[in-house]
């Protein structure tokens, strides 16, 4: 099967040409780019498949009408003013699709902040996968929350946006029926006001109530509560939540019972230029059956982190181990060019890297 999400990808390499002529008479309609790209939406649905004129239609011969509007989505809202650049910030297409593959087969993907549902999209693209049957997302802001309806809605997938803070609103129902197999998020990072007072006695901090300061795991565990027992979680996290004192002791729990499954070090080419490079978590929750191994291929990161070799075990102790202390382990990056493959079954089980790798994720005993 073709990979799905080739024209998203390639909307990059593709905007500087057609895709600037198009951005170009977007920004410039009557009634600004916002309204402008509701309409080109509406103008690619209505379509029917049928070349469109102008510009539009060029970035949409090339492209396909959702990579088309994906583009310039994700053009509009690099440049979009307001309060919250950082929310509505796309996530980047390869790195959405990453997060959708390590999800594995799901029937049912929620995105609980999906922005301009960006990871819904990559999930709904598939990739070699089977389509999930429903998309669930929700979004605090209403602008964005239309936008990605829309933005599903010329995928053809079976899709459902919700507006609403899901710390303060979650989707309602907590049957098995209404609960996902997995969730992509990439949640709001570094807010002081989630809802910590309010929320305190709230029963999805099955880990401990996280900190003010720590909204990322306060969201981490928004998104257990909302898997069925045995789904699986990606989320994007900034690197700080992986090592905040403030955090220390619900990380440990997420640990101690076998929740968080992975840590994964992405490249500085994953971040927007002025974050540093971020983290993707892989949690499952506790329950229900392990599922068949998803393949992942893994190659060694090339990156720009670094970190000295972990020395050797001492006696009656196994490599890796230092009680209480933080470890390191070579990085090792999903996709890219080597040959190299493993399997994930909730953690990463790659061969074993070459000595010359000096990239590092972090993990906690």
């Amino acid at each position: 099967m073709a990979d799905e999400t080739a024209p998203v990808v390639a909307a990059e390499a593709v905007r500087p040409a057609r895709g600037e002529r198009a951005w170009q008479e977007i920004a410039g309609a009557p009634g600004g780019a916002a309204a402008a790209l509701v309409r080109a939406d509406e103008e690619l649905l209505l379509c029917g498949g049928r070349p469109v004129p102008g510009p539009l239609g060029e970035l949409a011969g090339e492209l396909g009408a959702a990579g088309a509007y994906s583009s310039l989505l994700d053009h509009h809202l690099d440049h979009r003013p307001g309060s919250a650049p950082r929310r509505a910030a796309p996530t980047p297409p390869g790195t959405a699709a990453l997060m959708a593959a390590l999800a594995g087969p799901a029937a049912t993907v929620l995105d609980p902040a999906c922005g301009s549902g960006a990871l819904l999209a990559a999930a709904g693209r598939a990739g070699g996968r089977p389509r999930p049957a429903r998309l669930h997302g929700q979004e605090a802001d209403p602008y964005l929350a239309r936008l990605a309806a829309l933005r599903l809605a010329l995928l053809g997938a079976a899709a459902h946006v919700r507006t609403g803070d899901a710390l303060r609103d979650p989707e309602p129902g907590t049957d098995a029926g209404a609960l996902a197999d997995a969730v992509l998020c990439r949640p709001p990072s570094g807010e002081q006001d989630w809802g910590h007072q309010e929320l305190a006695y709230d029963p999805r901090w099955e880990y401990g109530l996280p900190a003010r300061a720590e909204s990322e795991l306060a969201w981490a565990q928004h998104c257990l509560s909302r898997l069925r027992p045995g789904g699986t979680a990606v989320l994007l996290m900034p690197p700080a939540a992986a090592s905040r004192r403030t955090g220390r002791r619900v990380r440990a729990a997420l640990l101690r019972r076998r929740a968080l499954r992975a840590v994964v070090a992405l490249p500085a080419t994953a971040a927007r230029p002025d974050d540093p490079p971020p983290h993707l978590w892989v949690l499952r929750r506790p329950g229900g059956p392990e599922g068949a191994p998803v393949p992942v291929p893994l190659s060694p990161c090339p990156g720009s982190c670094s970190s000295t070799p972990e020395p050797a075990p001492g006696p009656g102790k196994t490599a890796g181990h230092r009680s209480g202390r933080r470890r390191t382990a070579p990085c090792w990056t999903p996709g890219g060019p080597s040959t190299a493959t493993g399997t994930f079954r909730g953690s990463p089980e790659p061969s074993p890297p070459p000595p010359s790798s000096t990239c590092s994720t972090s993990t906690w005993t």
